[in-house]
């Protein structure tokens, strides 16, 4: 019966085994002695303690990678489907009220074209001698008709008019030519809106104005910089149009400390107002936030739309929630100010600090939807 205990001849036996494997599978430059084997000395205790640790850091890490990306549920489904068909029905009210806007233009041009009488220009005076040329249908139909006889035309000849205007006629275009002609008259004649681009920065949507055919542009920031290189764009652009570009005013001012009326020539009328990624700067207060919404608003017409774009106040704040405080990515980074405000968050001056790629993060300020609706 063994006592439980190894013997040396026992060790001396395992140690020569391991050799003989050492020696089939060792390099030139590993050493000539089979290393000795790893022995734990730990304790049972240590040995499950540090499984726990290490298996619970691994739980963290998939937690924390699962807050990081997420996925689309039912519900955003259903709205991301409902405003792409909704984007569709719009593509297809424009495209229908483009083609009737071009077959009204059509029509009132054939109109005008059968009551507008002949001008000067339109005549071709013919001498006597000259005879207009016979198409081919009237050479055909000559042939067919019986005609009086010489003496019968010598007379009406005689009281003929030695001038005979002739309508200048000219060879039709082509198709698709006379189409896109009709097209592009009946859009430059349609409605050209008036834009006002609240905190335009380096005028990144110019490009945006020139496809949409806008009547003209008035751009305001703060940064006399941006200003000034979103002028040099625009004048860029200019150059490359033959038929020139649309006007655009520059005008400097912080949209949320003073009055843009002040420093508009002329206060327009605006048909369309936009402000990308900027309104929400301005709710660092209330004061701020109601100047930068009634210079947005005081100059657009009745009708008139005001587009813009915000920062997601609900999913930044549920981030910083899950996340204590700060949610980061490979993209970007959100941290919030004050940790102990996540609770109840304030309607202004709520800040947060973003930062994308390797761009300095600076402060900005959260701006919930409906606090901008009222």
């Amino acid at each position: 019966m063994s006592s439980g205990f190894v013997t040396s001849e026992e060790l001396e036996e395992q140690r020569k085994k391991r050799q003989e494997e050492w020696e089939r599978v060792r390099k030139p430059e590993d050493p000539v002695q089979a290393p000795e084997p790893e022995v734990c000395n730990k304790s049972l205790y240590e040995q499950l303690r540090d499984n726990k640790e290490a298996k619970q850091a691994e739980i963290d890490e998939a937690k924390k990678f699962k807050n990081m990306l997420r996925g689309i549920d039912e519900d955003e489904s259903d709205f991301l489907a409902r405003v792409n068909e909704l984007k569709s029905a719009e593509l297809r009210k424009a495209k229908k009220e483009e083609e009737e806007a071009i077959r009204e233009a059509a029509l009132a041009r054939s109109k005008q074209n059968l009551v507008e009488p002949l001008s000067v220009s339109q005549l071709k005076v013919l001498p006597k001698d000259d005879k207009p040329q016979k198409s081919k249908q009237a050479a055909l139909l000559s042939t067919a008709i019986k005609r009086k006889s010489d003496s019968a035309s010598s007379d009406s000849e005689d009281e003929e008019d030695p001038y005979i205007p002739v309508l200048q006629t000219t060879r039709p275009q082509k198709k698709d030519e006379s189409l896109k002609l009709l097209r592009d008259e009946s859009v430059n004649k349609m409605f050209r809106p008036r834009i006002l681009d609240l905190a335009c920065g380096k005028g990144g949507d110019l490009r945006k104005w020139k496809i949409a055919n806008v009547d003209s542009v008035v751009m305001a920031d703060v940064a006399q910089v941006s200003l000034n290189q979103a002028k040099e764009r625009y004048d860029e652009m200019a150059q490359r149009e033959r038929n020139g570009l649309f006007p655009v005013e520059f005008v400097h001012a912080d949209c949320s400390k003073e009055s843009l009326k002040a420093k508009m020539v002329g206060v327009p009328e605006f048909d369309l107002v936009s402000c990308q990624f900027a309104l929400h700067y301005s709710f660092i207060d209330e004061e701020s936030a109601r100047t930068f919404l009634r210079n947005a608003t005081e100059t657009l017409r009745p009708g008139g739309f005001f587009i813009g774009t915000l920062p997601d106040a609900d999913r930044i704040v549920w981030s910083a929630r899950e996340n204590d405080g700060e949610f980061r990515n490979e993209v970007c980074s959100v941290r919030y100010e004050n940790k102990e405000e996540l609770a109840q968050p304030p309607l202004f001056g709520a800040m947060f600090h973003f930062t994308l790629d390797s761009q300095v993060n600076c402060p900005e300020f959260l701006a919930y939807f409906p606090l901008v609706e009222q």
